[in-house]
Order: C-alpha cells, then sequence, then structure tokens
C-alpha cells in the first residue's frame, strides 16, 4: 500500500519520506488527529524521533505554504523535546490544533515565538560572558536586530572565544554567526538539543568543540581553512559531518558518534590525529593521503569492514582493536609505524605485517579467525601479544 498523501493538505504533502514502520500508521494517524496512536507507534517501533523529525524537516519546500513555514519551525522546535511530547506536537501543528489544551492553550504561532525568544535569549547570555559593553536585550527580534545593526560589527569583532553549554539551546542565530567574523573558538558542549550546526560563515574558527550534543543530526564546518581542532565527541545522533576543505585541520576527534556512518577525511591534507573510537555504524573510513597522519584509533568500530591505511606515511600508531567485522586491514608500507593494536578483530582471516622495521608493540589477541599472519622484517619488536588466535596456523 502506497502512502496515503491527500493532495488537498499542503502539510501532510511534506511527509513523503517516512520510514518504512512508520508509515501507513503514522500518516493516517496524523491526518485523522490519533495523536496517541503516533506516540505509540513510535514506541513500538523504538522509532528515533529526533530522525524522524529529520526526515520531515528535511523534505524539500511546499511551494503552497507561506515562506517560512510556519510547520517547519514546528518540526525545528518539535526536536527539542522528549520523545512522547515531541510526536504529539508534530500531530498538533498538522491537526492546527493548540499545543497542550489541558493545560493551557498557546497557538502554534505563540509556542514558535516563545522558543525562539528563549533560544536568542540564551545565545545573547553566551556572547555577553564573552564581551563586556553588550547592552541588556531580550526577544528574538531585539536581539537579532542589534546582531544585524552594522554600527556594533566593530564591537561583535572583538568576541574571539564563544562558550555555549546550554541543554535549551535549540539553534544558533545565522546572523549571529555571520556578524562573529573575528571567531576563533566556539565551544558549544552539552548543547543537547541542538540539531543542526552549520559553521562555515565563521571563517577565521580555529576549534570547534561540541561534546556531547546527543541531538545533532548535522554538522557543516565545511570550507573552515583555519580551523585545527575539530572535536565532536559523543555526539549520539550525528549522521552527517561535512570536513571538506578543512585543509589545515590538524585533530579530528568524534568518539561516540554511534549514527556515523561515513568519514571521509581525503581533504584533511594536515591531519596529524584522528579518533573515531566507538563508531558502531561507520561502515566507510577514507583515509588514504592523509600523510601528515601520525595517530588512527578506531577500535570498537563494530560495522567497520574495511580499513586501508596505504599511503599514510608517518602514521606511528594505529588502533583498530575490537573492530569485530573487519575483514581487511591493509598496513604494508607504513616504514614509521611503532605500535599496532588490532586485539579481538574477530573476522580478520588474513594480516600482512611484513617489512614494518619500525614496529616495537604489535597486540593482536583474540583474533579467533586469523589464520594466515605474515611478520617477516619486524627487526625492532619488542612486544609481541599473540594468546587467543586460535585459527592460526603454522608460525607466527
Amino acid at each position: 500500500m502506497t502512502n496515503p498523501v491527500n493532495p488537498n493538505n499542503a502539510n501532510l504533502n511534506l511527509l513523503t519520506s517516512l520510514p518504512p514502520e512508520l508509515n501507513e500508521t503514522i500518516y493516517s494517524s496524523l491526518e485523522t488527529g490519533d495523536l496517541i496512536n503516533v506516540s505509540q507507534v513510535c514506541k513500538e517501533t523504538r522509532a528515533n524521533t529526533n530522525a524522524f523529525a529529520q526526515r520531515l524537516f528535511d523534505q524539500p519546500e511546499d511551494p503552497t505554504l507561506p515562506r517560512p513555514s510556519a510547520f517547519r519551525n514546528t518540526l525545528r522546535l518539535v526536536k527539542t523535546h522528549h520523545p512522547t511530547a515531541s510526536l504529539e506536537e508534530v500531530g498538533r501543528g498538522l491537526a492546527g490544533n493548540h499545543y497542550n489544551p489541558a493545560v493551557k492553550p498557546v497557538s502554534q504561532a505563540a509556542y514558535v515565538e516563545e522558543s525562539y525568544n528563549k533560544t536568542y535569549n540564551i545565545f545573547w547570555n553566551a556572547l555577553q560572558q564573552s564581551q563586556d559593553g553588550l547592552p541588556d536585550l531580550e526577544g528574538a527580534v531585539a536581539i537579532s536586530n542589534w546582531l544585524k545593526d552594522p554600527n556594533n560589527s566593530d564591537i561583535l569583532k572583538q568576541i574571539t572565544i564563544l562558550r555555549i553549554n546550554e541543554p535549551d539551546l535549540t539553534f544558533l542565530p545565522p546572523e549571529a554567526l555571520t556578524a562573529l567574523t573575528n571567531l576563533q573558538e566556539l565551544d558549544c558542549s552539552q548543547c543537547t538539543s541542538l540539531v543542526t550546526l552549520n559553521t562555515q560563515s565563521l571563517v577565521n574558527l580555529r576549534k570547534l568543540t561540541c561534546t556531547g550534543c546527543t541531538s545533532l543530526v548535522t554538522l557543516n564546518a565545511q570550507g573552515l581553512l583555519h580551523l585545527q581542532e575539530l572535536i565532536c565527541s559523543g555526539c549520539t545522533s550525528l549522521v552527517t559531518l561535512n570536513t571538506q576543505g578543512l585543509v589545515n585541520l590538524q585533530w579530528l576527534t568524534c568518539p561516540g558518534c554511534t549514527s556515523l556512518v561515513a568519514l571521509n577525511t581525503q581533504d584533511l591534507v594536515n591531519l596529524q590525529w584522528l579518533n573515531c573510537n566507538g563508531c558502531t555504524s561507520l561502515e566507510t573510513l577514507i583515509t588514504q593521503d592523509l600523510v601528515n597522519l601520525q595517530k588512527l584509533f578506531c577500535n570498537e568500530c563494530t560495522s567497520l569492514k574495511t580499513l586501508n591505511t596505504q599511503g599514510l606515511l608517518n602514521l606511528q600508531g594505529l588502533d583498530c582493536s575490537m573492530c569485530t567485522s573487519l575483514e581487511t586491514l591493509i598496513i604494508q608500507g607504513l616504514l614509521h609505524l611503532e605500535w599496532l593494536d588490532c586485539y579481538e578483530c574477530t573476522s580478520l582471516e588474513t594480516l600482512n605485517a611484513q617489512g614494518l622495521l619500525n614496529l616495537q608493540r604489535f597486540e593482536r589477541s583474540g583474533c579467533t579467525s586469523l589464520k594466515t599472519l605474515t611478520t617477516q622484517g619486524l627487526l625492532n619488536l619488542q612486544r609481541f601479544e599473540r594468546s587467543g588466535c586460535t585459527s592460526l596456523q603454522g608460525p607466527s
């Protein structure tokens, strides 16, 4: 059965790409206003409501709706709330009802305005802590107008460090990011309601930290030519990490990003440190041509099947332990490699470590499927852990 889309309902026209498990029941429930059923279906299917709302929000703009669409504003705000309430609010937004009629009747427009005001106030308070002399302002309109006023550009240019660690922050005002032309360090760690982060306008940014932003789905740092350090640890909802053009990036740390499927580092020619430990959904890791990379950590990337390190001429340490799906590990030509940890790679059957002249530590215990291991020429090897390789044939 195809998705029932009512051509007379512009809101429902946006709902054209839902997860299969939310297909018919969600559509019919939203259309009839059966909000309890919407929440129950998502509970039963263990649906990620942030991903659900993101999917709706990413649909092409419907030309029959006003711009900006109030429906889209609703979806943006939906992602900031707990799972049960979020889908109820989607339903109420579609049906044109009040958000909490049993408690406090509030119109959709009023709710959007209240939430936007809250976000702008949080941002302004953080800005005041970073720079003396800013006026006391309140509300999205007043703050936005002040940020856009060219007469205030000089004082905004003085701000080089900004830290916002507020769980209720839902987005970073785009006009603020445009105005902070000299910002060098941005820390929005623990902003657990932040869903998207686009920092392209921060042309002088050198360090970006967004640790523990558990609702963050998209992080776009494309083209930040001066960025040297990017830390997004524990962003468990992160699906898209755009690092294109970060030619001066030296440190990329994204452990625990359990929803990240692919990581392309081809442009990161000056990268020295890459840590993607515990990215359990990571299937693709492209590291070729990272000629300056010295340390690579990708342990517990349990979905990773292939790791090719050819071309990493300056690599000194590699940890791919507990990558239980890893079938292919290419490490030839790593003349500067000093330590290699690949223990408990239980799907690895063949490993060629021949000619790693500077290798001092080699740990591959618990590789239960390993049948063939080539180790000739390991002249400086000091520590060689080999226990638990129960399938290994011949001398090791």
